[in-house]
């Protein structure tokens, strides 16, 4: 008995994704809006950060040529805007591109962002300081001083929730619970 039908040695009741059809990939799902647009944003604060630690250079020296007690802390103002730089760039652009390396040098990113506002609370004693006990400037100082603090910690609680958010999502794109 001859076979007429030739199925080259496989199953004719098989599903055509068994019978080796081409199988249809399934669309990776897309990093988490909410992570995506962090990540820019943040991108945008380095750049910004960058222009910052470049200016700091020549405020350097007028800060050192009028004798200023803030000079003290350029140094550190400086230090913490340059790990921001190197630790925020790759960090977002790596975890945009999908890559989990990003999460670490992101939190490292988070730890330089806290030294800066530690540097930045610092720099605003000096300047409250050159305003009478009681004056209205001073009062203006310290109101700025706590709104511009506090806009920097909840953007840091953000950015924090998005790595989070980004972190769950790389665990479950890799089958990982």
């Amino acid at each position: 008995m001859s076979n007429d039908l030739n199925f080259d040695g496989q199953n004719p009741y098989a599903t055509p994704t068994q019978a080796g059809a081409p199988q249809q990939m399934m669309p990776e799902r897309p990093i988490p809006g909410f992570c995506k647009v962090m990540f820019i944003i943040a991108i945008v604060f380095c750049v910004i950060r960058l222009l910052l630690v470049l200016l700091a250079i020549p405020g350097y020296a007028i800060l050192k040529q009028q004798g200023d007690p803030m000079l003290d802390t350029v140094f550190f103002e400086v230090a913490t805007g340059i790990a921001m730089v190197l630790f925020g760039l790759p960090a977002n652009v790596l975890m945009l591109r999908k890559n989990q390396m990003g999460i670490i040098l992101g939190y490292l990113y988070v730890l330089s962002v806290a030294a800066s506002w530690c540097v930045g609370l610092w720099q605003l004693s000096f300047v409250i300081n050159t305003f009478p006990e009681g004056s209205p400037e001073r009062l203006g100082a310290m109101m700025s001083g706590v709104i511009v603090a506090g806009i920097r910690l909840t953007l840091v609680g953000i950015y924090i929730a998005a790595i989070m958010s980004f972190s769950r999502w790389e665990k479950q794109r890799h089958g990982m619970h």
